[in-house]
């Protein structure tokens, strides 16, 4: 048994050595030519990727840095939870945010206007999505005097933080408590 496993081995140790002595001869390192090497240029293919040029989607990116800059002063957005509040990767914000990509669908850009707070129209216009309409470079919001007055409050940027999170929970409140409101006069009228 022993001498029958010791042909096989031998036999495969015969059958993959040239094989080996080959690798190792393309992979040891040989002298450094006297001249760099003439590299040839690289082809251009016609391929169409998703990726926009800078000058068609620079609109939408000049739009979207302001856009969040004024919620990063607001509501201290950073990309990954602008990404998060999106549900696309932190990559794509960059991308969107260099001009290098634009949203492919106005679900998309209405979940950034959503999380930005700033005007769907606007943004649709901005990312090319409304034909004819010429696309704003940066939003129109008028200040929010609660906002600025609590970031200008000499008070830690922790207290900060939950005053404006709290500040944001009672707007929110208040929505929801005037739609419920909105919603029994509609049920009583009709």
């Amino acid at each position: 048994m022993v001498a029958i496993m010791q042909r096989v081995i031998k036999a495969e140790w015969a059958r993959t050595r040239p094989v080996k002595l080959e690798l190792r001869k393309r992979n040891t390192a040989s002298p450094q030519p006297s001249r760099p090497a003439t590299t040839p240029t690289a082809l251009v293919y016609r391929v169409r990727v998703r990726n926009t040029p800078p000058p068609a989607s620079g609109g939408w990116a000049t739009y979207l840095r302001e856009a969040r800059t004024t919620a990063r002063e607001g509501r201290g957005m950073s990309q990954a939870e602008l990404a998060r509040h999106v549900r696309v990767d932190r990559v794509t914000i960059w991308r969107w945010e260099r001009g290098l990509q634009k949203p492919e669908d106005s679900s998309t850009v209405h979940l950034v206007a959503t999380a930005l707070g700033i005007d769907l129209d606007e943004a649709l216009a901005a990312a090319g999505m409304r034909p004819g309409v010429d696309a704003p470079t940066a939003p129109t919001r008028e200040p929010d005097e609660e906002v600025g007055l609590i970031l200008s409050a000499k008070v830690s940027e922790a207290m900060k933080k939950r005053m404006l999170e709290r500040l944001y929970a009672r707007r929110e409140e208040d929505r929801q408590r005037r739609l419920e409101e909105l919603r029994f006069i509609i049920d009583q009228a009709g």
